[in-house]
């Protein structure tokens, strides 16, 4: 049985890089927006609710439909999406189609990362590093999770995995923390240590 994808309460998702519609149902395609797009999501095995693949239909292990803004870029040969517990998360929030259609989730975002930004950021010893972006990438995460930070750390890591360069990649993984030598950050421990024990 399929549903009108007008009459639904959706659960909101991050998915990829973006906001998207979830349900556990299936949706009847031709109840969808001009403009949105509709894929079915398919869970492992093991039946553990985990989304392991996005496909135009499934029909083994079916979990649910997601509805998004962006088409979603798919595999040549398996005319499929792979992903694993990195590339998705539930906000916890709910929307119908219409909010969805008539929120701008990328200002939301932006938003979000103002404020973020407005917090302390840990600083972290990137300068000088390896430049390759995973070995950034790396450190940064250590670096927030070794300050109770580790939601940040994964919502930092979807981010950067589902950018399209170099450049951004960084820039974003700047806005989580303080790049620094590692003559700095020594220098800064030795001060917050010395500033303790006074």
């Amino acid at each position: 049985m399929s549903i009108n994808a007008k009459e639904e309460n959706y659960e909101l998702m991050e998915m990829l890089g973006q906001t998207v519609l979830f349900t556990n149902m299936r949706v009847d395609r031709s109840t969808v927006p001009e403009g949105l797009y509709a894929y079915d999501v398919r869970h492992d095995d093991d039946c553990t609710g985990e989304i392991c693949e996005i496909k135009p239909s499934v029909m083994v292990n079916h979990w649910g439909t997601i509805i998004c803004k962006e088409q979603i870029e798919m595999d040549d040969y398996w005319h499929s999406r792979f992903v694993d517990e990195n590339d998705y998360s539930y906000t916890g929030d709910t929307a119908t189609l219409e909010e969805y259609m008539n929120t701008d989730y990328s200002e939301e975002q932006s938003e979000e990362m103002e404020m973020m930004s407005m917090k302390e950021k840990p600083m972290c010893p990137i300068i000088g590093a390896n430049g390759n972006i995973y070995n950034i990438l790396g450190i940064a995460s250590k670096t927030l999770k070794s300050n109770d930070k580790a939601d940040e750390a994964k919502e930092m890591y979807e981010r950067v995995t589902s950018s399209h360069s170099y450049d951004e990649a960084l820039g974003i993984i700047t806005e989580y923390i303080e790049p620094c030598t590692e003559e700095e950050l020594y220098a800064d421990s030795e001060e917050n240590s010395l500033s303790h024990q006074l």
